[in-house]
């Protein structure tokens, strides 16, 4: 939304729905400020901050069902390599993210390492 920042939002996606047989599945939204050290249009590195809601499911041992939505933290940074007359970006990024503890059972905090497209608007 400026030379030197953007707004980044993310759908992700681990656990079950994946093909695994995991115990926990997370879906999560979140949205994120990208502070982009060489401005927009430019091949270069980015660091940001943000949060995100997490939708967390747990199969309990009793086959019970367990829902819960959590708040998180994301701290993050990044290379942006602009595409197709700057219209697309291949983005490289590491990141932190903290969700908060689910009855001090669970706690989905984790760092991450991800590769992706982006389209700018």
């Amino acid at each position: 939304f400026s030379p030197r920042w953007r707004l980044a939002l993310t759908y992700r996606m681990s656990g079950e729905p994946l093909g695994g047989d995991a115990d926990v599945t997370q879906l999560s939204v979140e949205v994120d400020g990208h502070l982009l050290l060489r401005g927009t249009g430019h091949a270069g590195p980015y660091i940001g901050l943000g949060v995100g809601m997490h939708q967390l499911a747990w199969d309990s041992p009793d086959n019970l069902d367990d829902t819960v939505y959590k708040m998180g933290f994301n701290a993050l940074g990044g290379l942006a390599v602009p595409l197709a007359d700057g219209g697309w970006s291949l983005l490289l990024e590491g990141a932190y993210q903290y969700v908060m503890d689910w009855n001090d059972t669970i706690d989905a905090s984790s760092l991450r390492v991800s590769a992706g497209l982006g389209v700018n608007f």
